[in-house]
């Protein structure tokens, strides 16, 4: 009979899912914070992936990124 994959938890893989999860939700805190509203809806239908392009993204004016940052930095 062959071995179930559930005796013997792959830790490793464990360790990078979560750390591609904790990522992606620090992507999407940015994202939210430079507020692009939009691609913080599409990352949810997207996986996330958006966030880390919205993470990128200057600011938008007025955002609390903006605000807290400062004019000029």
């Amino acid at each position: 009979m062959g071995g179930s994959y559930l005796s013997e938890p792959n830790y490793e893989l464990i360790a990078w899912s979560a750390a591609v999860v904790v990522v992606l939700l620090l992507a999407g805190g940015i994202t939210a914070a430079k507020g692009h509203r939009r691609l913080l809806l599409l990352g949810v239908l997207l996986l996330g992936l958006p966030w880390i392009y919205g993470a990128a993204l200057p600011a938008r004016p007025g955002s609390w990124w903006a605000r807290r940052r400062g004019p000029g930095g």
